[in-house]
C-alpha cells in the first residue's frame, strides 16, 4: 500500500482515499477473524492436551498429577507450540493491518493540511513586478522548474 501523496494532484489522492481506507479496514477485519479462530484453535489444542494428559500420565512421563504439572506440560508439547506460533502469527498480521488503517488516517489528516496550505496559496508562485516584463517572467519560470526538480529530487530519495 502507498501511502505517499502527490501533491501536485491533491484531487485525485482525495478519491483515492476513501478506497484505500475501506480496502486496509476491511483487510484487518478479516484478520481479526482470522485472529480470533486461531486462539479457538489454541484453546482447542490446550483443552485436548490437557484432556490426554489428566487421562494417561503416564505417557508424558509424570506421576503426580496437579493443575500446575497439567499446565506445564501442555505449553512444551510439540501440537501446542505450533499453534500457539500460529496465533502469535495471526496477531501481528492483524496488528500490521491495524497500523496501516491507522496511517491512512494520518495520510487523511495530511491532505486536509495540505488543502489548507493550497487554499492559502502556499505553492503559488510569487508575483513579479510588472515593470520587469519578459526579464521577470524568465526568472519566474526558472524559479518554478528548480522548485518542481527539488521537489521530484525529494520525492525520488524517499
Amino acid at each position: 500500500m502507498d501511502i505517499e501523496i502527490d501533491i501536485d494532484a491533491l484531487d485525485t489522492e482525495w478519491l483515492k482515499q476513501p478506497r484505500m481506507y475501506l480496502d486496509a479496514a476491511e483487510r484487518a477485519t478479516e484478520l481479526l477473524a482470522y485472529l480470533s479462530k486461531e486462539k479457538d484453535q489454541l484453546e482447542l489444542t490446550k483443552s485436548t492436551l490437557g484432556s490426554a494428559i489428566r487421562d494417561d500420565p503416564e505417557a508424558f512421563g509424570l506421576s503426580k498429577i496437579t493443575e500446575a504439572v497439567v499446565a506445564n506440560t501442555i505449553i512444551i508439547q510439540k501440537e501446542y507450540m505450533a499453534q500457539a506460533e500460529e496465533t502469535r502469527a495471526a496477531k501481528h498480521s492483524y496488528e500490521s493491518a491495524l497500523s496501516k488503517v491507522k496511517a491512512l488516517d494520518h495520510r487523511k489528516k495530511a491532505l486536509e493540511n495540505l488543502v489548507q496550505l493550497y487554499i492559502g496559496q502556499y505553492f503559488s508562485s510569487p508575483k513579479e513586478k510588472k515593470e520587469e516584463g519578459q526579464e521577470g517572467i524568465k526568472k519566474m519560470a526558472e524559479r518554478n522548474s528548480e522548485r518542481k526538480a527539488r521537489r521530484t529530487i525529494t520525492r525520488k530519495q524517499k
